[in-house]
């Protein structure tokens, strides 16, 4: 077993790493068998001791992942420095990552906007729907006014007129 590494401030447990970084015991558990985070110390019954520099490093790998990278892609961004000869190549190779990343992001960003603002709209016409008495449903639901101005045509098209 390798010597505990020395740290400043309180240790973390796995639990509060979990807690504190909104996730779970198994993530917490999974990233370190995974190498992205290292528990400084163990106890006699092996419970994990954490920096808190590591519980920094769990928010911002949840944050990748919630933003659609996947685990191989952030190992990728971290090994990038590690594999290079100097600091002009390291900061190279990982400003090019990063803006791939950047950009893929926008376009997902704008996606969500686009789907946000459908369904934001859609709701808005199921509102008005809910108080429909036409005995024409569902029939009448395809030529009706409310429907065909809700400004969600294609969650319209898809969820309610067929």
């Amino acid at each position: 077993m390798d010597a505990p590494k020395t740290t400043q401030g309180p240790m973390l447990t796995t639990g509060d790493m979990a807690r504190l970084g909104n996730t779970t015991l198994r993530t917490v558990r999974f990233y370190e068998s995974e190498g992205l985070i290292e528990a400084a110390d163990r106890t006699g019954g092996s419970h994990r001791k954490f920096a808190e520099s590591e519980l920094r490093k769990l928010q911002i790998i949840s944050d990748l992942r919630d933003a659609g990278l996947s685990l191989q892609e952030i190992k990728d961004l971290i090994a990038l420095k590690s594999g290079a000869q100097d600091a002009a190549s390291a900061a190279g190779r990982l400003s090019r990552s990063v803006a791939r990343q950047v950009a893929e992001i926008d376009g997902r960003i704008a996606a969500l906007q686009r789907v946000r603002a459908e369904l934001g709209n859609f709701s808005v016409m199921l509102d008005k729907c809910e108080g429909c008495e036409d005995p024409r449903y569902p029939e009448r639901c395809r030529d009706c006014d409310v429907v065909n101005e809700s400004g969600a045509d294609r969650a319209t098209e898809l969820l309610w007129k067929d």
